[in-house]
């Protein structure tokens, strides 16, 4: 028998959004930064500013993402809370869309509530406190998955409109990030299979509605008298970045399961429905389940073809991973003759207080070693930097020129771009020379020069900077907050 708040939309986005904010509370604690996040509002207030992407501020991220960080910005610099409203929206929005995948296609109301409880618990870890773009395209991606699970299965509907809405919704999903594209190929796989419209037809109008979003993008870009090798930048960059920056396919591999640590037991869940698989084969959603395990291996070739380099990659794979675990607890429970409500309770419980504590004692105190672009941006205040003044950050959270209103010294203000071996349009080389020979006022750099992690860090750009430094810098003050230490070098004219 359905519960109350499963029979009344409105309840049970009222209850979901109060687990949300509960179980989100550490995101709204704006003294944990991310340096993508500052990054993606620095575009975003670029955009407001009459800066098209890719013109003032250069990156491989798609548009949608852009103007997303665009829409935070509008509550005015930084935004960084404004961001993190956002995505705790995006994940109540997500925690609906399973709640309602699963009363579709799965069994059982518990099943539905499970997994709508379990996504938002696990959406903190994996850097997800801070605004990251899987979160944000995971509602999206969850509705699109429904329609196409409904082609699958039999069980929805399976018009060529349909085929037009999934697609859109994939479209707009890959304009946050590309990596949608296995969503997009998985759904047209699936209306091959699946739909009584001529075999190319289904597939082609998803596709076709998939690019309607970029096509309106570039339709902008090119009445501003920009050319394709500004509007194609998400395309080509994309492209360049299939390298992994060095990380092999089977390095990715490996390097998973390591990464998902903080995400553990929804991993185990997944693994435990393939032990079950000859259970759920006699169920009535068994190809519904099978359905979830293709979104799960989609997410996943995703995750490995951009070679698996940073933890919040593994966000999008988890709104699947949740929806089998959900499938495994209700077999275990099912195996119970009595007291099933109370394990099921309990089960849910331990794998919600997993992440909460992998937050509290191992993401939360790395995220407040490294979040200190708020005391740069004070002690630089402190030293006279005024709105408006040159600013260099080389190596630290690009956040920085936000808080400080500072004017940007080249459009490649995210440091791996210029201090990795990344693909850029221009040299990085000169593009180094170019930002010391201008000889902004003030310049922030690590104390010991740290090499990063995931990248192939250019040492010899590094000596470009600390040679001009040399020259027409001097010391003028150091931040640490128990981090590595950053530097910060004032213009001797001054």
């Amino acid at each position: 028998m359905e519960s109350a708040a499963s029979r009344s939309p409105v309840l049970r986005f009222l209850l979901l959004a109060l687990w949300v904010a509960a179980v989100r509370s550490f995101s709204f604690d704006t003294d944990l930064t991310h340096s993508d996040e500052g990054f993606y509002l620095l575009q975003g207030a670029a955009w407001l500013n009459g800066a098209p992407p890719y013109t003032a501020i250069w990156d491989v991220k798609p548009p949608g993402l852009v103007g997303l960080f665009a829409l935070f910005g509008l509550a005015g610099p930084p935004g960084v809370l404004t961001a993190r409203i956002g995505t705790y929206i995006a994940v109540v929005l997500a925690a609906v869309g399973l709640h309602r995948f699963a009363r579709r296609h799965l069994d059982g109301e518990a099943t539905a509530w499970v997994a709508s409880l379990l996504f938002p618990a696990y959406s903190i870890v994996l850097e997800g406190t801070a605004t990251q773009p899987e979160l944000l395209l995971t509602p999206i991606v969850v509705f699109a998955m429904d329609i196409v699970a409904g082609w699958w299965t039999g069980r929805g509907d399976r018009s060529i409109r349909s085929c037009l809405l999934a697609g859109l919704l994939l479209g707009v999903a890959a304009s946050i990030k590309q990596s949608t594209v296995c969503d997009l190929a998985l759904a047209a796989i699936v209306a091959v299979g699946s739909l009584r419209q001529p075999r190319l037809i289904a597939p082609a109008m998803a596709v076709l509605a998939a690019g309607m979003p970029f096509l309106a993008f570039i339709g902008y870009e090119a009445a501003l008298g920009l050319g394709p090798e500004i509007y194609l930048t998400p395309v080509t960059g994309a492209v360049s970045r299939l390298g992994g920056y060095g990380t092999s396919l089977l390095g990715a591999v490996a390097r998973m399961p390591f990464m998902m640590r903080s995400a553990m037991p929804l991993l185990a869940g997944p693994l435990a429905c393939l032990v079950e698989r000859r259970r759920l084969a006699r169920g009535p959603d068994a190809r519904a389940i099978g359905f979830v395990f293709l979104w799960l291996l989609a997410e996943i070739a995703a995750v490995i073809a951009l070679r698996a380099t940073y933890w919040h990659y593994l966000l999008t794979a988890l709104a699947p991973m949740a929806l089998l675990t959900a499938v495994w607890m209700r077999i275990v429970v099912a195996r119970l003759d009595r007291h099933r409500k109370s394990v099921l309770a309990g089960l849910v419980a331990v794998f919600v207080i997993y992440p909460a504590g992998f937050l509290v004692f191992a993401d939360i105190p790395i995220m407040r070693h490294a979040s200190f672009g708020l005391a740069v941006a004070d002690r630089l205040r402190s030293l006279g930097m005024a709105k408006g003044d040159t600013l260099y950050v080389a190596d630290r959270d690009p956040v920085i020129y936000l808080l400080t209103g500072a004017t940007l010294p080249t459009r490649y203000v995210f440091p791996q771009h210029l201090l990795c071996s990344f693909p850029l349009p221009e040299d990085g080389d000169a593009e180094i020379r170019r930002i010391m020979a201008g000889r902004p006022r003030f310049v922030v750099i690590s104390a010991g020069r740290p090499k990063m992690v995931v990248c192939d860090w250019r040492t010899d750009r590094v000596a470009l900077i600390d040679d001009a430094l040399a020259r027409n810098y001097r010391l003028a003050g150091t931040v640490d907050t128990g981090e590595e230490p950053a530097e910060i070098y004032r213009r001797i004219a001054d």
